[in-house]
C-alpha cells in the first residue's frame, strides 16, 4: 500500500522541466526544473538493451519451476504435520486421556484440577498444536 500524497507541487515542478526539455529552452532559474531536465535527459539517453526473444518463455519456466518447489514444500510441510499429530495421538493422548480422567473424578476437589495442569505432556501437546498452526497460518499468507 502506498502511503504517500500527491504532490501537486512537485508534478508541476516535473511537467515544467518536461515542457522546458521539449522545448530546447534555456537553463531555469529553478534549481529543481534543472534537477528534473537532468534526470530526464539521462533517462532519454540511456542505453537500452533489448531483451531476448525467448524471455517470456522463460519466464514462463521460472514461474513453473516456483510453483512446483513450492507443491512440493507444501506436501512435505503436509507430512511432517501429519506424523506429528499421530504421533501425539499415539504417545501423549493416553497419559492425556488418564489425566483428564482422574481429574474428572474428583472434581469436586481443586488439587487434582491443578495436578493436572502440571502435566508436561499436556503442555508439550498444547505447544505442538499452537507451533503447528503458526507454522501452518505463516505458510498461508506467504
Amino acid at each position: 500500500m502506498n502511503d504517500q500524497r500527491f504532490d501537486e507541487s512537485e508534478w508541476r515542478v516535473q511537467e515544467r522541466a518536461r515542457a522546458l526539455d521539449q522545448d530546447r529552452a534555456g537553463p531555469s532559474a529553478d534549481p529543481r526544473v534543472e534537477r528534473y531536465r537532468l534526470a530526464f535527459r539521462a533517462l532519454q539517453h540511456a542505453t537500452r538493451t533489448p531483451l531476448p526473444l525467448d524471455f517470456a518463455a522463460s519466464v514462463v519456466r521460472r514461474a513453473a519451476q516456483f510453483d512446483r518447489e513450492d507443491t512440493a514444500e507444501r506436501w512435505v510441510l503436509r507430512a511432517v504435520g501429519g506424523i506429528v499429530g499421530v504421533v501425539l495421538a499415539l504417545y501423549a493422548g493416553p497419559m492425556l486421556l488418564d489425566a483428564l480422567a482422574s481429574g474428572l473424578r474428583s472434581s469436586s476437589a481443586a488439587g487434582p484440577a491443578l495436578g493436572m495442569l502440571r502435566n508436561p505432556w499436556l503442555w508439550t501437546a498444547l505447544l505442538a498444536t499452537a507451533a503447528a498452526a503458526l507454522v501452518d497460518r505463516g505458510w498461508s499468507h506467504r
